[in-house]
């Protein structure tokens, strides 16, 4: 028989075995997700603000609104750690930045169950099973392989919902740095964790709670304050050296406050009509949908009906405030290109209440909450993941690059480019200003230019003899502009008869070879100020003064593998390039008239 003394020496080993298996086998989980991360990410620079945002982070400039000053620092780190001004670099921070959050559900689900479960081999396995079911949705998936905010904001939102469980002296202050750097990551997916974060505090019984719990909140709120305000002068002092990336130019105060609430997106909130708020509404649900299954939506219902006992009561009401104020939101903020990644905080609290509600269905049954088998429930989950590889390789998906430089090749001088579409302007910033690209070449993005009068003040400032050429227009359109953002202007008209008169000039009193892209073309139509007709060259229309010879359509555009689902930005891009390849069809060969 054997001794007490070795019995005992057996069960210490045993444990720990078991605690270095704890932390070695997430570890080894994270690492494989890093890995399919890093094995599907963008080979080069992505679509929406991934160019803009790789430029503004590593010239440590200013983005656009709110102007991500802990991504941008994060992210200019990053890439001078490596020195190399690649996309790609960028594209594996976020790969990274991703891997981490899903880490930060696993502690988060494993100290939520490490106590209540029956077994450590069940706490492990169903909070490995949340990680899975984050890591594998297509929705977290598609914003870890691009050089975007989304992935970082949410590693930050995940690291809070884990530190909220944590009774640890100075907990709070950690809490308040973690959530300050959110609200300059994403401000509004920030503000979804606030009632989750508040819930903390809610049904204290003692007068001594009470007192603790407000001492609590004062360290979470003058920490957060205090890093919010240290981005907001990051901001301020950063736009006094006007880096190249300088969105907003928030040198004065009045621009620092535009810029924080992000004045020029408020228009896009709330604005839509109550039907489509339905349908965006139902699409979230449909999003939600794709990227966990309809079985970890019932699953997560189940994990509410847990979190109604006594003890986690306040984490209820939390959790479904956070998820009811986040789908409100996103249904109402009506911007398609993105829209889709507001859905990621509520995706993660999905994610953590899936495995609590499973856990209480498997708590009662011995043969898996007691053995090694529990670690079968991450089966589901990866087979999922397998199974959506395919789909989610970015790795050789090259268009919103070859749509840049298949734009650009044809422009061998000096050459002035007037375009519309942030898709060809936002990757244009990083070959432009990151890779040193295209010196030859001033572009405008007409949105900016007829809406913000820092970006015309920018432009003056940087080609100082072009915009000379269209004086006294631009003057008196800035002027106007100007009074506009004030809320100054009675009237349009007078902002609206200069701004023609400066597209006039643009076009057709500038000195170097002016190219416009169709976006371009169909707005400075809507100001009749063409004297000559755009001719089609391969992506973009050239304004030439004197006629010339036709220029067949000769752009070999990289498509695809046909098993890959594409971004919808990425899917306009192919639309665009097959209308230019129409235009220039027919540009060549007209129809004749008929009599």
């Amino acid at each position: 028989m054997k001794s007490r003394r070795s019995i005992i020496d057996q069960e210490q080993r045993k444990q720990a075995s078991f605690k270095t298996f704890l932390v070695i086998f997430p570890l080894f989980a994270s690492a494989i997700a890093l890995t399919v991360y890093l094995l599907t990410a963008y080979p080069d620079v992505g679509h929406t603000d991934s160019g803009e945002l790789i430029a503004a982070s590593w010239t440590l400039g200013i983005a656009h609104a709110p102007g991500f000053p802990g991504y941008v620092f994060l992210g200019w780190l990053w890439m001078h750690l490596f020195s190399v001004p690649s996309a790609a670099i960028m594209n594996a921070f976020s790969a990274l930045m991703a891997t981490l959050a899903g880490t930060g559900l696993f502690l988060s689900l494993f100290h939520f169950y490490r106590r209540s479960a029956p077994s450590q081999w069940l706490a492990i396995s169903l909070a490995l099973l949340g990680a899975m079911l984050f890591w594998q949705s297509d929705l977290l998936w598609r914003w870890a392989t691009t050089a975007e905010v989304y992935a970082l904001n949410t590693l930050l939102l995940a690291m809070i919902l884990w530190l909220l469980q944590i009774r640890q002296r100075y907990i709070w202050l950690w809490i308040g740095v973690l959530w300050g750097i959110s609200l300059h990551t994403h401000l509004v997916s920030a503000l979804f964790f606030f009632p989750l974060i508040a819930s903390t505090f809610w049904k204290r019984k003692r007068k001594e709670q009470w007192q603790f719990a407000v001492g609590e909140f004062r360290q979470f709120a003058l920490v957060a304050g205090v890093v919010y305000l240290t981005g907001a002068a990051f901001l301020f002092f950063r736009a006094q050296a006007n880096p190249p990336i300088n969105w907003g130019d928030p040198a004065t105060l009045e621009r620092l406050w535009y810029h924080l609430t992000a004045k020029q997106y408020q228009v896009n909130l709330f604005q839509a009509s109550l039907q489509r708020r339905l349908e965006l509404f139902k699409e979230n649900l449909e999003l939600l949908n794709a990227a966990v299954s309809f079985i970890t939506l019932l699953l997560a219902i189940g994990g509410f009906t847990v979190l109604w006992q006594r003890q986690y009561r306040p984490w209820f009401y939390g959790i479904l405030l956070s998820i009811a104020v986040g789908l409100l939101y996103s249904a109402s903020y009506d911007i398609a290109q993105d829209r889709d990644a507001y859905l990621l905080p509520i995706l993660l609290l999905i994610c953590f209440l899936a495995p609590v509600g499973l856990g209480q269905l498997l708590e009662k049954w011995k043969a898996i909450a007691h053995k090694p088998l529990a670690l079968l429930l991450v089966l589901p989950p990866l087979i999922a993941g397998i199974l959506r590889f395919p789909s989610l390789d970015r790795s050789e998906i090259r268009i919103t690059p070859a749509f840049v430089q298949q734009s650009l090749a044809p422009i061998d001088s000096t050459a002035l480019v007037l375009t519309g579409n942030w898709q060809l302007y936002s990757p244009f910033l990083y070959f432009h200003i990151v890779q040193q690209r295209y010196p030859h070449i001033i572009m405008i993005d007409l949105p900016l230019w007829q809406n913000r009068a820092w970006y015309v003040e920018q432009i003056q400032q940087r080609y100082p003899q072009l915009t000379r050429q269209w004086e006294p227009a631009l003057s008196h359109f800035l002027r106007y502009l100007r009074q506009f953002e004030r809320d100054e202007l009675r009237s349009t008209a007078e902002i609206e008869r200069w701004y023609q008169r400066l597209l006039d000039a643009m076009v057709n009193r500038t000195a170097m070879p002016v190219f416009l892209d169709l976006s371009a073309v169909r707005h400075l139509q809507q100001y009749h100020v063409f004297r000559h007709l755009p001719v089609p060259n391969q992506l973009l229309f050239q304004y030439r003064p004197i006629p010339s010879e036709n220029i067949p359509f000769q752009t070999d555009f990289p498509l695809p593998p046909s098993n890959v689902q594409l971004d919808p930005v990425e899917e306009e891009i192919l639309q665009l390039y097959q209308a230019m390849q129409s235009i220039h069809e027919t540009f060549l060969n007209p129809r004749p008239r008929t009599e």
